[in-house]
Formats: structure tokens, C-alpha cells, sequence
């Protein structure tokens, strides 16, 4: 929305004169580059959306695990700086709650990803295989996941 004191022309100019950032910033979201809501939130919604997000994770967690049969224990979903989830090796899983504003496709290859740690402790052959039986295109969902930069996550935090 434009300040109302600004004539018209100078809204079109403006537009126009960014119009090729705005494209980008478009192209970028389209591409999932950096979900829109995603950069919205931070430390202050944490609260907000954590009982959220903690729903849509323990859905995941039932319908991925479903294919493995694994046993965890824990689930906790935190803010974390850096990380979309982690499994610990007294297996306890936990995931960002950022998670909540993914598409389904990532959201559940974060669930295979941190499930699979349960079975290798590690990113070898065998773990690799292992997700790619819930999730085939592991690859595509890793590069897109790698876009989504946590530094623009957080920006609001130095604002």
C-alpha cells in the first residue's frame, strides 16, 4: 500500500524503477527459493507457532515413518539458528519450527532425513538410500533447502 500523499505517477515511477527487484524478489519466492512467510517470523511468533508447527510434524513424523517403522522417542521443535532438524543418538528427533512454512514436499524430506538418522548416524551411501525410499527426490528438496538462507530468517532479529 502506498502512502496516500504520493500522486499516482509517482507510485507508477517508483514501481517502475524497481520493477526489476521486485521481479527477482518474485522469481525467488516462486521458485521457493525463500517462502514469503517465512521471513515474517522470528524469536517473537516462535511461541505462536510452535503448537502449530509441532501438529503438522507429529502428521509427518506418522505418514513418513510409516514407511521405516523406526522407534524415537522425543520430538521437540525449537528456533533454531542454522538447522531444520536434528536426531540425537539417544534418539530423539527435533525440528525447526520454521518447518510449519515449508512446502509438504521439504517438510517431509526433513522428516525422512532426521528419521533415517535413527537407523545411520551419518550421511553415507546406505543413509542416502534410506531416504530416498520416502523420499525420491531428495536431491531437488536438499538444493532448495540449501537456497533458504537462515541469515535472512533471522534478519529480524538485528532490525
Amino acid at each position: 500500500m502506498a502512502p496516500t500523499r504520493l500522486s499516482e505517477k509517482a507510485i507508477f515511477d517508483f514501481v517502475e524503477k524497481n520493477s526489476s527487484f521486485v521481479a527477482e524478489k518474485i522469481s525467488l519466492i516462486e521458485r521457493n527459493a525463500i517462502p514469503a512467510e517465512m521471513s515474517e517470523f522470528g524469536q517473537t511468533n516462535f511461541d505462536a507457532c510452535k503448537f502449530r508447527a509441532k501438529k503438522i510434524i507429529d502428521k509427518k513424523l506418522l505418514a513418513v515413518n510409516d514407511v521405516y517403522n523406526f522407534k524415537y522417542k522425543q520430538v521437540s521443535v525449537k528456533n533454531a539458528k542454522s538447522r531444520w532438524g536434528s536426531c540425537s543418538s539417544d534418539g530423539n528427533l527435533c525440528f525447526n519450527y520454521r518447518i510449519l512454512f515449508l512446502p509438504d514436499e521439504l517438510a517431509e524430506y526433513i522428516v525422512a532425513h532426521e528419521l533415517c538418522h535413527l537407523k545411520e548416524m551419518n550421511h553415507s551411501r546406505n543413509f542416502w538410500n534410506l531416504v530416498a525410499v520416502a523420499s525420491p527426490d531428495y536431491k531437488k528438496c536438499r538444493e532448495t533447502l540449501k537456497r533458504i538462507t537462515f541469515k535472512r530468517l533471522n534478519s529480524e532479529r538485528t532490525m
